[in-house]
């Protein structure tokens, strides 16, 4: 019984899957190509890396922290990869998340189903305004009721796609 497991490679020796060992070869100096252009405490958050036939160089790592930190090098990453593979034109560099188990994150989560708050904030809500001596924040406190009592009678609600963000939402 051997102490360690042996490599695929050996096992990638037949006809029909030398195009495959290919495959993984040349991806396997693009990512060291990559790496080496990152800088040190990055290289290890670029996972793997496809240059696709478009002229996109994909970057996959497993956060979007990460993500956003390559997105930075992604020009200087280009023209190294552009330079070594003998391009015309830099590729263009898209950065992709992984999630743990290694498959791409969707770009919404299933939105959840809002779930309004208990019946009895709307009264706290109201007797806090009632307590306060500061008139802007008893109108604040008394329009938040309101909005919690509407809110109460609609009832639980699937929302409408993706979270709207930013100006006119």
């Amino acid at each position: 019984m051997a102490d360690q497991p042996e490599p695929v490679r050996q096992h990638l020796r037949s006809e029909g899957l030398a195009a495959l060992r290919t495959e993984l070869d040349k991806q396997a100096r693009l990512l060291q190509i990559v790496r080496q252009t990152l800088p040190e405490s990055m290289r290890e958050h670029c996972r793997h890396c496809l240059l696709e036939a478009g002229g996109k160089l994909l970057l996959y790592t497993e956060s979007a922290a990460f993500a956003y930190q390559l997105r930075f090098y992604g020009p200087a990453v280009a023209a190294q990869v552009a330079e070594a593979a003998g391009l015309d034109t830099p590729p263009e560099v898209r950065v992709r998340n992984l999630t743990p188990n290694g498959a791409e994150q969707a770009r919404y989560a299933k939105p959840k189903v809002f779930q309004p708050p208990p019946a009895n904030v709307a009264e706290l809500l109201r007797e806090n305004a009632a307590a306060t001596p500061h008139e802007d924040l008893r109108e604040a406190l008394l329009r938040l009721s309101r909005t919690v009592d509407e809110l109460n009678r609609r009832g639980p609600q699937e929302p409408d796609g993706p979270p709207k963000t930013g100006p006119g939402r």
